[in-house]
């Protein structure tokens, strides 16, 4: 729709169009497409909010935006994160060694500055220290180095690689030298305060795949990538739809947190295989060809070398896990960062011509995405609210505010969750139904509907099913408790115990069933069959800290101090 808008108009004003130019329209009308090819197009839509956004900035960027202004203005962004980031490490750290640890890097996934992950927190500063090196003053400077302070602190693998590499790139060719090492200078510095001042810390970073955690976040990674090759193979040209990563690989991803860390991607390049296909691919081939070709043309361009060094980090930085993709303000950073790269339109063969009239249509039209996808983001807030009524058994009124946010299946699935634990209060038959009902749909494409319908069946009396559940399935405790009302106690205590094994949590709410708990033999069984299990007895389960560590808290609950 917004394609022939560009055609209307009583006033066309010519405009230039680069090689990068081109490949970002075309990565964001694969987005489009991807809006009817996507296995789920809700999340395609929502996603397409923040990559018609990113386009919106990029190209006031390249139409003339003051660049210096520009850069400033991001800088003082990046100052005000890198500060945020060093406040709340020093709160972090004193509260870690109030507790008698040694140092907190063990503890670095609680730390998230300003609600973002560690690793996102990181890339976004990575991009707003490329701004502040392309400044000339000495502000600039400082703040450059501030923020590559706080980068530091991370103590993340991948960022202080990342950062060697900019320093590298910056040290080799920005011209004139003085000025590239200079930056490398500011690089070195930040590390080398840090070294001092958190030692403990920057020596277990330093020793990259030297402790257990870190082993096992390698293997998390690989894990990671083995999963998305796989998924990639069920639709290697469209791929699942862009937003759908982690629904596509959550059926195949190992349950057991030991093996896997964290639901997002491991690098970009799965994201981008999972998400888009080989088409998605070879756009942002041709993206990378595109701006490698400019670079080469403005080499003897400081602002360009800068750029490209920072973008060249961000992609080195974004191969240990995927986060800019997942964020809009990394996405329009990163899309800034490319208009900066090329110089203002000189080399330019192709031109398009735009009118004032199709300019405005596509103004509201990306109002209006972006309204939709701030009125979806507002979703969980309703099913935080549905939830909490739930809870204090308000199920009427919590069914009322999901109905206040549509039909979309996210509230449908909680309207269905709802209803579940309505009929477990009251008995009603006819509200299970309901909740069947709202299920079936997309029963069969999405994990957690697919579980919670054969739930529902087995609260209907369909138990035959049951032991074949997967292991990760989300509501496998609560069937191994239907399974115990229709009596099959071997088959409850045996599901309760895989299920109780990966989420160590289960047995507190286990402890306080006074249904379980009255029956002292299956209580019994279930504990010796929980600690019958013990770390290094079976190849899927290695004599790790973490499995250890697992294993004693389920010993505790027991009772079980000395095995404990």
């Amino acid at each position: 729709m917004l394609l022939p808008c560009v055609a209307i108009g009583c006033r066309r004003i010519p405009r230039p169009l680069s090689d990068i130019d081109i490949a970002v329209l075309l990565i964001w009308a694969s987005d489009v497409a991807q809006c009817l090819t996507s296995v789920n197009a809700s999340s395609s839509v929502l996603s397409l909010g923040p990559s018609t956004t990113a386009l919106a900035v990029y190209a006031l960027v390249r139409c003339g935006v003051n660049r210096r202004m520009l850069v400033s203005g991001i800088c003082c962004i990046g100052l005000i994160l890198a500060i945020t980031m060093c406040g709340t490490f020093i709160v972090f750290k004193r509260a870690v060694m109030n507790a008698a640890f040694e140092n907190s890097y063990n503890f670095r996934y609680l730390l998230n500055p300003m609600g973002l992950t560690l690793n996102m927190a990181t890339s976004m500063l990575l991009i707003t220290s490329g701004f502040c090196f392309i400044g000339k003053s000495r502000w600039a400077g400082a703040a450059g180095t501030l923020v590559c302070f706080a980068i530091m602190l991370s103590f993340s693998r991948g960022a202080i690689l990342s950062l060697i590499l900019l320093a590298a790139t910056l040290a080799l060719f920005v011209r004139p030298w003085k000025e590239g090492l200079k930056r490398a200078g500011a690089i070195a510095v930040a590390a080398v305060i840090v070294g001092i001042f958190c030692h403990g810390e920057f020596t277990t970073a330093s020793g990259m795949n030297r402790t257990a955690s870190q082993q096992q976040s390698t293997m998390s990674r690989v894990n990671g990538t083995e999963a998305a090759l796989q998924v990639f193979m069920e639709r290697p040209v469209t791929g699942h739809g862009t937003g759908n990563y982690m629904q596509a690989t959550d059926r195949i991803n190992d349950p057991d947190n030991s093996v896997a860390l964290t639901n997002l991607a491991p690098n970009w390049l799965s994201q981008i295989a999972v998400e888009k296909g080989a088409a998605g691919l070879a756009l942002y081939a041709l993206l990378g060809i595109m701006a490698a070709t400019a670079t080469w043309r403005g080499r003897h361009r400081r602002t360009t070398i800068v750029c490209a060094c920072t973008l060249t980090a961000l992609a080195f930085k974004e191969m240990t896990q995927s986060t800019v993709l997942y964020r809009p303000g990394g996405m329009i950073l990163t899309c800034i960062m490319l208009a900066l790269l090329q110089p203002h339109g000189k080399e330019y063969r192709y031109s398009v011509k735009t009118s004032v009239i199709g300019t405005a249509i596509f103004a509201l039209c990306l109002i209006a995405v972006d309204t939709a996808s701030y009125r979806a983001t507002n979703l969980y807030n309703l099913t935080a609210k549905a939830a909490a009524l739930s809870k204090n058994g308000e199920f009427e009124k919590a069914l009322r505010i999901l109905d206040n946010g549509g039909t979309y299946p996210y509230l449908e699935t909680a309207k269905a969750i709802v209803e579940i634990n309505a009929y477990t209060a009251t008995g009603d038959t006819a509200i299970l139904s309901r909740a069947y009902g709202r299920l079936q749909p997309s029963g069969q494409t999405d994990k957690l509907n697919a579980s919670l319908t054969e739930y529902t069946k087995m609260l209907k009396g369909d138990t035959g099913n049951a032991c074949n559940s997967d292991i990760s399935d989300p509501t496998g405790y609560y069937k191994a408790r239907v399974l115990y009302t229709a009596g099959e106690k071997i088959q409850a205590t045996n599901a309760m115990a895989r299920y109780v094994t990966l989420t160590p949590a289960l047995l507190d709410i286990i402890m306080h069933d006074t249904m379980l708990t009255a029956d002292t033999a299956f209580m019994k069984q279930l504990q010796a069959t929980l600690l019958a299990d013990k770390p290094g007895k079976t190849p899927h389960r290695p004599k790790m800290p973490v499995t250890v560590t697992r294993h004693s808290a389920l010993a505790t609950p027991c009772r079980q101090n000395s095995h404990c």
